[in-house]
């Protein structure tokens, strides 16, 4: 049996996406997921066709094995395309991504924001004086 290749690719980067994964392998027959990214195992427990909680391996960062794995796994960074190579034949085995919420990029001011809220402060300023200087 020769090796399949799957591809997702994002529109755009995503922060630490993570992968929800059903039978992965079977009890007596492992199969591995080969990523381009390094991941962590998040959860992993008895699925519907069985399985436990180490069923899914990590094996050197970026390859998971699975006898009949059931569990999330979470890529870590900004992330624009999970790949992945699997090993050997299986009848059905599921996958589906997601994301947390993903960061908020703080705006930065322009400079001339910071020209207008000088002015701002300087009108501000002139108009404090003549105020106090009226009172005299």
């Amino acid at each position: 049996m020769r090796k399949k290749n799957a591809y997702l690719t994002f529109d755009e980067a995503v922060w630490n996406p993570v992968m929800l994964i059903v039978s992965l392998g079977r009890p007596n027959d492992e199969v591995k997921y080969t990523f381009n990214h390094d991941f962590t195992i998040l959860s992993q427990g008895t699925g519907y066709w069985g399985g436990n909680s180490t069923s899914l391996q990590n094996i050197d960062g970026n390859i998971l094995s699975g006898h009949e794995g059931h569990g999330a796994i979470q890529f870590s960074g900004w992330v624009s395309e999970i790949s992945w190579t699997v090993d050997s034949y299986e009848y059905w085995h599921g996958f589906t991504v997601g994301m947390p919420d993903q960061p908020s990029v703080m705006p930065v001011p322009e400079p001339s924001t910071y020209g207008a809220l000088g002015a701002l402060l300087l009108v501000g300023l002139i108009a404090h004086r003549r105020w106090n200087t009226r009172k005299v």
